[in-house]
């Protein structure tokens, strides 16, 4: 019997911007998906939604999709979510987004204020742990 190892997630480049090509913007471990922080650079490069945490907030799931997807599993599969945010008046309207994004079924989560993200125009990173359903 051999250990499990984890497995390096990278996206279609198409559709996802990866700035340090040693990054790992998830890793697969057996069924479990880690999906490491995502903020809201679209597949250039560029910022989205500059001043706008809603429309980074979609950028930045459309970037958490990208990963999950490189391994057969959707945002549908995601079993802890966790949200970084600068400015606590950004809250709600970031909760109220991601409702909207995940309907019925928000996985479970906490959203996080912190001093300042790595890019002061960032409003909102997200990272996210999936399981990747069996066939």
């Amino acid at each position: 019997m051999t250990d499990p190892q984890w497995e390096r997630v990278v996206p279609d480049p198409t559709r996802y911007w990866l700035p340090n090509p040693a990054a790992s913007p998830g890793a697969r471990f057996e069924d479990l998906i880690f999906v490491s922080g995502q903020v809201a650079r679209d597949s250039s490069g560029a910022l989205v939604g500059k001043g706008d945490v809603v429309a980074q907030l979609h950028q930045v799931l459309d970037n958490v999709a990208s990963v999950l997807e490189a391994t057969g599993a959707t945002l549908a599969d995601i079993i802890k979510l966790t949200s970084y945010l600068v400015d606590p008046a950004d809250l709600r309207p970031m909760l109220e987004a991601r409702r909207e994004r995940f309907g019925g079924r928000v996985p479970p989560s906490a959203s996080v204020i912190v001093q300042a993200l790595p890019d002061p125009d960032w409003l909102v990173e997200v990272d996210a742990i999936a399981v990747r359903r069996r066939p």
